[in-house]
């Protein structure tokens, strides 16, 4: 990997850092020397998603833990321009490790309750990710989904 700054546009199509494209890609071991290197984890490409966004959507938990963890992030709920989270995203793909790790580190759950799922998701699928979700981080309130 070159020593560009990782806060530097390397992709011109999505206007994402190297940060972005190795948290998208799940690469644990760059995203740790970016991290280590000083790259803004709340950089926005041009979907206005994070680092931490991008993790959450490809399922990479471990990036998703990393990314938390170093403690940087300033949101774990950015929303991107459509108004999305990284949590409404973990709920709509069952990405359950994700769910999980992002309601630990605080992340609402009213962010992936009710209207805050898109139209034509499958509520049943979603119910059934947060309810495994919460499974594994029981400090979580559950009166939240009621």
């Amino acid at each position: 990997m070159a020593d560009t700054p990782s806060t530097e546009v390397m992709n011109p199509w999505e206007q994402s850092t190297q940060l972005h494209d190795a948290a998208s890609a799940g690469d644990l071991a760059a995203v740790q020397s970016l991290i280590a290197r000083g790259a803004n984890v709340n950089t926005l490409n041009m979907h206005e998603r994070t680092p931490l966004f991008l993790a959450a959507v490809g399922r990479h938990v471990e990036v998703v833990n990393t990314l938390l963890s170093c403690g940087l992030v300033n949101d774990v709920s950015p929303r991107d321009e459509c108004g999305s989270t990284p949590l409404q995203w973990a709920v709509r793909i069952g990405a359950v490790e994700v769910v999980s790790a992002l309601l630990k580190a605080g992340a609402d759950v009213g962010d992936a309750t009710d209207e805050s799922l898109p139209a034509g998701s499958s509520l049943r699928a979603c119910a059934a990710t947060l309810r495994q979700a919460l499974n594994l981080c029981p400090f979580t309130s559950r009166a939240a989904l009621e």
